[in-house]
């Protein structure tokens, strides 16, 4: 006979750029992404995206405006994904694998103005003529060449010239090491993570048109802390984690690549890549069975002033935008601030 007993697991949610932030700070010299044998560490991470922040920010990037993020899993994912958190915009994943139409209903629908992408034909190729159609204004081209180590980058430049795009010198493109500012920091953006919508992500549409669901920087932060409950026999500094699944994907940015972000849950940054670096949960009562579920969007509780969660009466708060995150049309629906909740069974 099994009996349960569940419980509230509370926290302080706070921006997603903070749990970065505190990885750098401990584990700076750390490995924190392996691409095909090329190794980057928590502090070059780090620089790398403040750097990048820097030059969205010149852009204008901030607070209310959507950027695209049509990436493989490469390092340039998790760089412009902390980037445009870090500075108060919006990530929403495209999926590289779309075809031209798709792409331009989910860029025309999610306001995105900007889009990142690779100097690979089979991706920049069709951003390019989603451009043309005047949906897109700016495009940022990542380079290839930037993720491998020297063998690779040179074998690549000579067998593999044929995939590599033909990017135009115009206002329209702006190249990685144009935009990237070395040693340069953003002007710091106050940020409510209850409130500041950090990922703005679409369905697959297997029941009808893709619609964009809005995770607020409070459900992720909930999303972070529940992984320091599943990676409960990490040890700190000593993981790895092999991240294969795509990181545009929901369930792939939350566990694998966003794992990088938290000083107790491992890290990844690329394609069936080794990662390194900070991870160590808080362990479960010896002898318990536990079983955990998350619930970003918990509709029955919220934080009071002591950082406990309490019941409370949900009340959808309308947003302006022209899809839903229930589903259908007509305004987004933000839920109340994040909870997770486990369940331990004897």
């Amino acid at each position: 006979m099994t009996t349960a007993e569940e419980w509230n697991a509370a926290f302080k949610p706070r921006p997603i750029h903070e749990y970065l932030e505190a990885s750098v700070a401990e584990f700076g010299s750390r490995p924190a992404a392996d691409f095909m044998g090329k190794v980057w560490t928590y502090a070059e991470i780090g620089a790398l995206v403040d750097g990048t922040a820097a030059g969205l920010q010149a852009m204008g990037v901030g607070p209310g405006v959507h950027v695209g993020l049509c990436l493989p899993n490469t390092p340039f994912y998790t760089i412009f994904y902390f980037a445009i958190l870090k500075i108060g915009g919006t990530v929403t994943n495209f999926n590289p694998l779309y075809v031209e139409r798709e792409l331009a209903f989910q860029a025309r629908d999610a306001d995105v103005r900007i889009m990142v992408t690779m100097d690979l034909k089979v991706i920049y190729d069709k951003v390019e003529e989603v451009r043309k159609d005047k949906i897109l204004d700016k495009i940022i081209v990542c380079p290839m060449t930037f993720c491998l180590p020297t063998v690779k980058k040179v074998l690549f430049s000579l067998f593999k010239r044929k995939e590599i795009a033909g990017i135009p010198d115009d206002d329209a493109h702006i190249r990685f090491d144009d935009l990237h500012k070395a040693g340069a920091h953003p002007k710091p953006v106050g940020i409510d993570p209850d409130e500041a919508i950090a990922v703005l992500q679409y369905t697959g549409g297997t029941t009808g048109v893709p619609k964009g669901a809005m995770l607020t920087h409070t459900n992720l932060s909930a999303n972070l802390e529940q992984m320091r409950c599943v990676f409960e026999r990490a040890r700190r500094g000593e993981e790895r984690m092999l991240c294969v699944l795509p990181f545009f994907h929901v369930f792939a940015m939350t566990v694998a690549q966003r794992s990088v972000d938290h000083p107790g849950c491992g890290n990844g940054a690329a394609a069936a890549v080794r990662t390194e670096g900070a991870a160590r949960c808080d362990q479960a009562q010896e002898g318990d069975a536990v079983s955990r579920r998350s619930d970003h969007l918990h509709r029955d509780q919220q934080f009071a002033a002591d950082g406990e969660l309490r019941p409370v009466q949900h009340q959808p708060v309308p947003v302006r935008g022209r899809t839903a995150s229930g589903g259908g049309e007509g305004e987004f629906r933000k839920s109340s601030p994040a909870a997770f909740w486990w369940r331990a069974t004897a």
